[in-house]
């Protein structure tokens, strides 16, 4: 009896880490070296847009008794590339099915309030706003954005540059270098009073800003071909296939600073969804 309370002593005191593992036993990690879904969350969250080049709708600007839907067409494609996910798989389901339809157009009612949605029968946006059941979906929440707002200017991080048009051109070029894809607001002679949704540096020309224009469908991959640029504290606006037009009004507002707000803490509640599924974190 004394020699099996011995050996019992000997394999308890000599059960080191090593030997767990042997017998298959797994160290347990102490859930207070899990962190907090929201702190864990708050550093890896990017609005990171598509940026396949096909981010766009499939039809351009159209008028709505007799006014154009340049805002509503921005705001509505902002929303889709930021909110939406585009990918292919074999569990999509087919447009034919009037079931499928419907959950496609759930996944936008989700994305117009904020939410995201992955599709799983496009490869982009451009292939999802190019079904006529779906455009008709889309454009009725582009004619619901009303053209008349009020906003006041948007928040600029760093207003040290001469001009005002300066200090929007650089905190456009730090919005999209964080992922962002602000909406702008222009006027000039040729352009008139149009909405743009600014998506990336060129790579060429640093002080050109790559854009999307409502009016605009390419029906390519969308690779810089209308930009605006800055030149002498003036900024400029390249239109493709087109003109070259002054700017006299370039504006960041308020209501975009709400967007981006929004669109991080869906990105962020996202995170935390999937994030406690895969125990990288804990309430």
């Amino acid at each position: 009896m004394v020699k099996f309370l011995m050996i019992l002593l000997f394999l308890s005191a000599c059960t080191d880490k090593n030997v767990s593992k042997s017998l298959g036993i797994k160290d347990v990690k102490p859930e207070e070296n899990i962190p907090r879904c929201f702190e864990f969350c708050s550093t890896k969250t990017i609005l990171n847009h598509d940026v396949s080049g096909y981010s766009y709708l499939a039809f351009p600007n159209f008028g709505h008794r007799g006014i154009g839907k340049c805002r509503g067409h921005a705001i509505v494609t902002q929303k889709m590339s930021i909110l939406g996910k585009y990918k292919r798989t074999n569990s999509g389901c087919h447009l034919n099915d009037e079931t499928c339809l419907n959950s496609i157009k759930k996944g936008i009612d989700k994305i117009m309030s904020f939410q995201t949605f992955e599709f799983d029968s496009f490869d982009s946006l451009q292939e999802l706003s190019s079904v006529p059941e779906i455009q008709v979906h889309l454009k009725n929440y582009i004619k619901g954005i009303s053209h008349r707002y009020r906003a006041i200017a948007g928040n600029i991080h760093n207003p040290t540059f001469d001009t005002s048009e300066e200090n929007v051109f650089h905190e456009i070029k730090k919005r999209v270098l964080e992922g962002e894809l602000p909406y702008i607001g222009v006027s000039g002679a040729l352009t008139g009073n149009h909405a743009l949704l600014a998506y990336r540096i060129d790579k060429t020309f640093n002080n050109r800003i790559c854009v999307r224009d409502p009016n605009i469908v390419l029906d390519e991959v969308e690779d810089c071909q209308n930009f605006v640029y800055l030149n002498n504290g003036v900024v400029y606006y390249s239109r493709h296939g087109s003109y070259l037009d002054k700017i006299n009004q370039f504006s960041l507002t308020s209501d975009e600073d709400m967007r981006a707000s929004k669109y991080k803490k869906a990105h962020t509640s996202n995170c935390i969804e999937v994030s406690l599924k895969k125990n990288l974190c804990r309430n």
